[in-house]
């Protein structure tokens, strides 16, 4: 099973939980989401919610909802992660790296059109790109990759879960800020280059997004042989 039939059985799964009500549709993504982000593989993920879709049916003829037959949401996708987490985290890693190159070309696309915009006589050959704006750029790599990692980690909803996710939220802003103002303060002595650096971040963003492509493309066809999905 290659990446395109992944994506045939996740939209599967996508129509038939139109199927649920509402209430299991909620529980059946809580889980899902829940388990992708704690380290559960893309496609054990589908799966779960393959069947968690064929037990929402089954409750749904019955007249009960999946939390009445399944347990409560939290305690239920706690112990799927604790049976279904795989400890060398590839996906995650791979994932990672297309994000990077993805926020690179993004970023440094994005500060190239202020150069452009703030200095319209001068080329891409001309020295007015800074280390502020590449350190723009890091920090809001940094800031990416810190999100990345927390998605999907506050989607139960527990009390302690929205106080870290407030206090990273903080740090986050509060590092933003502070780095913004430690550049500023470094723009009257700040080390020029010549424009088309931006060039080279676009060109190993695009290089990071092929590479992390590839290996994930790759490890999701490994792991389709190893549940035989590959006939699907």
């Amino acid at each position: 099973m290659k990446r395109n039939a992944w994506k045939k059985l996740k939209k599967e799964n996508n129509g038939s939980k139109l199927n649920l009500t509402v209430e299991d549709i909620g529980y059946v993504n809580k889980v899902c989401t829940y388990a992708e982000s704690h380290g559960v593989g893309l496609i054990e993920t589908q799966l779960l919610r393959k069947d968690l879709i064929g037990m929402g049916l089954e409750a749904k003829k019955e007249g009960v909802f999946l939390e009445e037959r399944l347990g409560a949401v939290e305690e239920f996708a706690e112990n799927i992660v604790l049976e279904g987490k795989r400890e060398d985290h590839k996906e995650q890693i791979y994932t990672w790296i297309q994000g990077m190159g993805i926020g690179s070309i993004l970023l440094a696309g994005f500060h190239g059109l202020l150069v452009l915009m703030g200095d319209s006589g001068n080329t891409l050959l001309s020295r007015n790109c800074g280390t502020v704006q590449l350190l723009s750029i890091l920090s809001g790599l940094i800031m990416l990759t810190v999100l990345h990692f927390l998605s999907g980690r506050y989607i139960l909803g527990k009390k302690k879960d929205h106080l870290r996710f407030v206090m990273v939220v903080g740090f986050l802003l509060l590092f933003r800020i502070s780095s913004r103002n430690f550049m500023l303060k470094e723009m009257a002595n700040e080390i020029m280059f010549p424009n088309w650096i931006l060039l080279i971040v676009i060109a190993v963003g695009f290089f990071l997004y092929i590479c992390g492509t590839y290996l994930f493309d790759k490890l999701l066809e490994e792991r389709a042989r190893e549940y035989h999905l590959e006939k699907n």
